[in-house]
């Protein structure tokens, strides 16, 4: 094996790049020794996506000379080391040539290609090669490596004002998302394909549970409850909102539209519809039962219509026309058996309700009967006041 102690030229090139550095040294024993090298490296990133991954391999050629200042031929075993110092430390990568060939003092190798180099290495802020030609040490002092740029996207930026693609199947700790006084989408997702294309998913890993959110190619917003794989609300593209199960609401529920239900409406205050109230298959519900006099009386329902008076009443007490001209017709307790005006029966649980233009379905008539007005059954069965002291009651 020739020494090549006395001389050695190298050279170092890394991605297109090239940076120049020239070092003398004196060796014990030994002519003075040039080592002149070119190299460059890029700094470490971490791969953006949709673009390709920055390679760690690199090229390096040198140039070696004999002690007698003749050009070196022949096969020489050549090591390269990177370290994070000029001189001293531990080395981060170490690559051995054997029997590299090098002809009228040129040789070339592929650094990181056989071995490959972890991209951590990169990281470092200052990084320097180390050449050792066998059987010499390494020389020293060691050679800078210089970063260049590669791709015209970062994998890490603190700033990406342009960026198409954030993370992709990425966890991160959180995003703050803070667009101020501007009148404009802070997030948009979007997708053409079917389902969960353009959707978000929101899991809970302690109750094993996930949901989401997306909007699908017939417009639908969906929110889906993705572990039972169903629907559970979705929103249509008119507006219409719809739900798999119950609606409840804690508060009110105001709507400028329709509200449908192929189920149970249920509430436990008012009902209010400023339009029609439809039921295609009808009404029905359960009557309350009343206890009179010792008797309980079952679903005592009745069509009522509303009167004005100048009495109190009392749901069971007989009513008679006023003989007045009033704007709302009147009436008046029954004082005499056997009165020609006489029209019914003030109400004592009316179903349906008639009330100068208002419609109600009832079931109380308490807001009902007031100093000015009743509420009289013009129709159903409705239990009577009466009495006995002048005899029983017979038909008629």
């Amino acid at each position: 094996m020739k020494s090549v102690r006395s001389k050695l030229i190298f050279f170092c090139t890394l991605l297109l790049a090239l940076a120049g550095v020239g070092i003398e040294r004196l060796q014990s024993g030994a002519p003075v020794a040039m080592a002149k090298s070119m190299e460059s490296v890029v700094a470490a990133p971490v791969n953006a996506p949709d673009v390709a991954a920055i390679p760690t391999a690199f090229s390096y050629q040198g140039f070696l000379r004999l002690a007698d200042g003749s050009l070196a031929t022949g096969s020489y075993d050549i090591t390269l080391k990177i370290y994070t110092t000029v001189t001293g430390g531990a080395a981060l990568y170490t690559e051995s040539f054997a029997n590299t060939v090098v002809n009228n003092g040129n040789f070339s190798v592929i650094v990181g290609d056989t071995t490959p180099i972890a991209a951590g290495v990169f990281d470092n802020a200052n990084l320097y090669i180390g050449v050792t030609v066998a059987p010499d040490p390494e020389m020293l002092p060691r050679q800078r490596l210089y970063p260049v740029p590669w791709a015209m996207q970062a994998g890490q930026a603190a700033l990406a004002d342009a960026a198409t693609t954030l993370v992709k199947d990425a966890t991160v700790d959180g995003i703050i998302i803070n667009k101020g006084a501007t009148n404009e989408g802070a997030l948009k997702v979007t997708s053409s394909g079917p389902g969960w294309g353009s959707g978000i998913r929101f899991q809970n890993t302690a109750a094993n549970r996930t949901y989401g959110i997306y909007v699908a190619q017939d417009g639908i917003w969906h929110f889906a409850d993705d572990t039972a794989g169903a629907d559970r609300f979705f929103v249509g593209p008119l507006g219409e909102m719809h739900t798999r199960q119950n609606f409840i609401a804690d508060g009110p529920i105001h709507s400028n539209s329709n509200v449908t239900a192929d189920g149970f409406i249920s509430a436990a205050g008012n009902v209010v519809a400023q339009g029609k109230v439809v039921a295609s298959q009808g009404f029905s519900g359960n009557c309350t039962s009343q206890y009179t006099g010792g008797n309980t009386i079952i679903c005592n329902n009745d069509v009522a219509e509303t009167f004005a008076t100048d009495q109190q009443t009392e749901p069971g007490d007989l009513v008679v026309f006023t003989p007045e001209d009033r704007d709302m017709t009147a009436v008046r307790l029954s004082t005499e058996p056997y009165e020609p005006m006489i029209v019914g029966v003030v109400s004592t649980n009316p179903g349906l309700v008639f009330d100068q233009g208002q419609t109600y379905l009832a079931g109380d008539n308490a807001n009902l009967i007031t100093d000015e007005k009743t509420v009289v059954a013009m129709v159903g069965r409705v239990p009577t006041k009466f009495s006995l002291e002048n005899g029983s009651i017979n038909i008629g």
